[in-house]
């Protein structure tokens, strides 16, 4: 029986993915049993509740051969031993009373290093790891770059496309960007009275862009149907002669990036 720890989170959720392919007999601990996936949570033992808690833990170990162990942020502890030695020591416990065997857990870099003491986040996962280890259990740490918990939302590009797209926009608050956002949008709004509404194909195309900018939540869509309305329409209206090439190729360009799937 393996016990998986933080079975709904971005790393906990692969492992149990991982073991459950490979046939293996799971048992998890979860805050909120409704967060896993309907179709595995009926192949799952679930204990409810957090396992830092030490009845819970205590109850979730028994009969346990081995442990994937992730302690969870906890921005309400008191400070960083409390929330990575002092959330872990009920279990520390429970895994010599129930003779627990194997135990892989998620640390961090650092150790022997002159900073290791004075690390923050740092400090405090590799004091749990010392008392995990001294629990009498064959404790593995997987002790990868602090960003591993972040790098792993980029595992399908990294698969599929053989590199990595940092998060950057999602460090700047919604908060900050709105303004911009809302900013920019009235220039482009300012933009529909230079529309020749005499010219219909001309109006269409621009009403094509504005309404579908907004329908999509994209720019890049809103332009792109534009762009494509304004050829077709002169093409239909006869009126081919009041294109030009840079307005042609942009439009065909594209249409080719979002029929080939390629475009954002």
């Amino acid at each position: 029986m393996i016990v998986i720890t933080t079975p709904t989170g971005l790393i906990g959720h692969q492992v149990v993915d991982n073991l459950m392919d490979g046939g293996h007999e799971l048992r998890v601990i979860a805050r909120d049993p409704s967060a896993i996936p309907a179709d595995i949570r009926d192949r799952l033992d679930i204990f409810e509740g957090s396992h830092g808690d030490a009845a819970v833990v205590d109850a979730a170990l028994e009969g346990a051969d081995a442990v994937f162990w992730l302690a969870p942020p906890d921005p309400r502890a008191a400070n960083v031993e409390d929330a990575f030695v002092g959330f872990t020591r009920p279990a520390a416990k429970a895994f010599t009373r129930h003779a627990v065997t194997r135990v892989v857990g998620i640390s961090a870099l650092g150790r022997g290093t002159p900073w290791a003491s004075r690390a923050g986040y740092v400090t405090g996962s590799l004091a749990m790891d010392d008392l995990i280890a001294a629990s009498g259990v064959a404790y593995r740490a997987l002790t990868s770059p602090s960003f591993m918990d972040n790098i792993i939302r980029q595992a399908e590009s990294i698969k599929n496309q053989g590199m990595f797209f940092s998060p950057i926009a999602g460090l700047v608050p919604s908060y900050a960007t709105a303004p911009a956002l809302m900013y920019v949008g009235l220039l482009m709004l300012s933009s529909v009275s230079k529309l020749h509404m005499d010219d219909l194909v001309d109006a269409m195309s621009g009403l094509v862009c504005a309404v579908f900018i907004v329908l999509s939540a994209n720019i890049v869509t809103g332009i792109m149907l534009g762009f494509c309305t304004l050829v077709i329409g002169r093409v239909i209206a006869g009126e081919y002669r009041k294109l030009n090439v840079g307005t042609v190729v942009i439009a065909a360009v594209l249409a080719v990036f979002y029929l080939g799937g390629w475009a954002i």
